[in-house]
């Protein structure tokens, strides 16, 4: 477990935009309260992506209208207010009450909203942690409840979010597509997050690279992964109730990206892993995700991705699909 007295923080980062950081949060959610565990998400990113992604224009402003943010709660334990985060964050199943449907395995899941202030926050605090300031008003209010915290956030061309994200996790989950600019700038982001840590004589965490990319437009990356680090790329939508299949090697790969992948193994060997299995690119998690029922044969293709990162932290989920694999 985490440092939140309990809670298992897992941190989802990148150090570019676009490569699906709220996706892998939600697709992580599913899992989690698939095994049984109390869920919530912290969405980090001022632009409250994954927010509006659940609730929707409407739905988002009225939480704003209602207080129910993490900025509304840490003005209520500035101003002295005894707070408790189940009154400030908010169950997605209520998404439904602003004309949005979710999935009912998401009916539990509470998603904890960002607010409008966070550049006054930290401008008010610029010499300060804040990192430690918000988890320490978190732990107050009693994100220890949640078996589970993933925390999305904005990405790492504003470093802050980033940093409040990791600050009191001991792993976290970088999320990447298999081009060279994409590992170019996830090795200079995870030295920068190593060298914070460092200056402050405490521990850096244990990061776990996963790829998210369509194998059809990224197929020379994707011939690439598969051989130098034996990555499984889903080969795409199956019938229903059938194997997972994945992807043969096609053709050549990229030298470049294979060498960049060589030094960054050689890197940051003590403190990086990659997942075995790539996110899977399909329709089904895209922008309608969580909003549209997925089939048996996507759920397992999910199932096997997420297993993955729950083992990193030492969830041991169940997956039925794992004896399925070709």
């Amino acid at each position: 477990m985490d440092a939140a007295k309990g809670s298992v923080i897992i941190p989802i980062i990148s150090a570019m935009g676009g490569v699906g950081k709220t996706t892998v949060s939600l697709m992580l959610a599913y899992k989690a309260v698939r095994d049984g565990l109390n869920t919530l998400i912290l969405d980090l990113d001022p632009t409250a992506g994954l927010t509006l992604r659940v609730f929707g224009d409407i739905g988002y402003q009225a939480l704003l209208e209602q207080g129910k943010t993490l900025m509304n709660l840490i003005k209520q334990f500035n101003k002295g207010a005894k707070v408790n985060l189940t009154d400030h964050a908010t169950l997605m199943g209520y998404a439904r009450g602003y004309g949005i449907d979710v999935m009912a395995e998401f009916n539990e899941v509470k998603v904890l909203a960002p607010g409008e202030e966070f550049e006054e926050f930290f401008a008010e605090r610029q010499y300060m942690d804040v990192g430690n300031i918000i988890w320490n008003i978190l732990d107050k209010a009693g994100v220890n409840q949640f078996n589970v915290v993933i925390v999305d956030t904005a990405p790492f061309f504003d470093r802050r979010y980033t940093l409040i994200a990791v600050r009191r996790a001991s792993k976290a989950v970088v999320v990447v597509r298999p081009i060279v600019t994409d590992i170019m700038r996830t090795e200079r982001m995870i030295k920068k997050l190593m060298n914070f840590f460092q200056e402050e004589d405490r521990q850096p965490p244990k990061f776990i690279i996963v790829f998210n990319f369509d194998p059809q437009r990224l197929a020379r990356e994707a011939t690439t992964v598969i051989k130098s680090l034996g990555i499984r790329v889903f080969k795409g939508e199956v019938g229903e109730g059938s194997k997972p299949s994945f992807r043969a090697v096609q053709g050549e790969g990229s030298r470049m990206l294979e060498r960049r992948l060589r030094d960054f193994i050689s890197n940051f060997k003590d403190y990086v892993e990659f997942s075995r299995y790539a996110i899977p690119y399909f329709k089904a998690f895209g922008d309608d995700f969580p909003h549209e029922s997925i089939k048996k044969s996507d759920v397992m293709h999910l199932e096997l991705a997420m297993n993955q990162i729950m083992r990193f932290y030492g969830l041991e989920g169940e997956s039925p699909y794992e004896e399925e694999e070709e």
